[in-house]
C-alpha cells in the first residue's frame, strides 16, 4: 500500500509540473503577442498624427475624361503613394488611376513638403474629392 500511494502523489506532482509548464509558455506566447500589437497600433497612431494632406488644385480635361489632382504632403512623414486611394464625389475611384508622379517624376516615394500629381479617369469634373494616404491621414476638396 505505500507504493501506490507514493506512486501516485509522483504522477501527480509530474502531471502539475507540466501543466504549469505549458501555462507559462502560453502565458508567455500571448504575453509578446499583446506587446507586438501595441507597438504596431502605437506605430500607426504616431503615422496617422504625423501625416497631413492638403490638396493644392485639380483640372478636368473633358475631351480625354481625366482628372489631374494635385496633393501636398504636408506632414512630416514619408508616403507610399502608390498605397493612396481616391474617392470621387463620394466613389472610391482608386482602381481609376492610370499615371502618379512625385515631384514630375514617377515614383512611389512620397516625401514631405513635395507634390503629387494623381492622373485619374472621370467621366465628369468632380465636385467632391478625397485623398487618403495609407495611414489614414486625408485631404478633402470640395466644389
Amino acid at each position: 500500500m505505500g507504493f501506490g500511494v507514493s506512486g501516485a502523489t509522483g504522477i501527480l506532482l509530474v502531471g502539475v509540473i507540466i501543466h504549469f509548464g505549458t501555462l507559462s509558455a502560453s502565458y508567455f506566447s500571448v504575453e509578446h503577442t499583446l506587446r507586438e500589437a501595441n507597438r504596431v497600433a502605437d506605430a500607426h497612431a504616431t503615422a496617422l498624427r504625423l501625416g497631413s494632406l492638403s490638396i493644392t488644385n485639380h483640372t478636368y480635361d473633358g475631351i480625354n475624361q481625366t482628372v489631374r489632382i494635385n496633393v501636398t504632403n504636408t506632414g512630416s512623414i514619408t508616403f507610399d503613394a502608390g498605397e493612396a486611394d481616391l474617392v470621387l464625389d463620394g466613389s472610391l475611384e482608386t482602381s481609376a488611376i492610370t499615371d502618379l508622379k512625385v515631384a514630375n517624376a514617377t515614383s512611389d516615394v512620397w516625401p514631405p513638403a513635395t507634390r503629387l500629381e494623381i492622373f485619374a479617369d472621370a467621366a465628369a469634373d468632380p465636385t467632391a474629392i478625397v485623398v487618403v494616404a495609407p495611414t489614414g491621414a486625408s485631404a478633402y476638396w470640395r466644389l
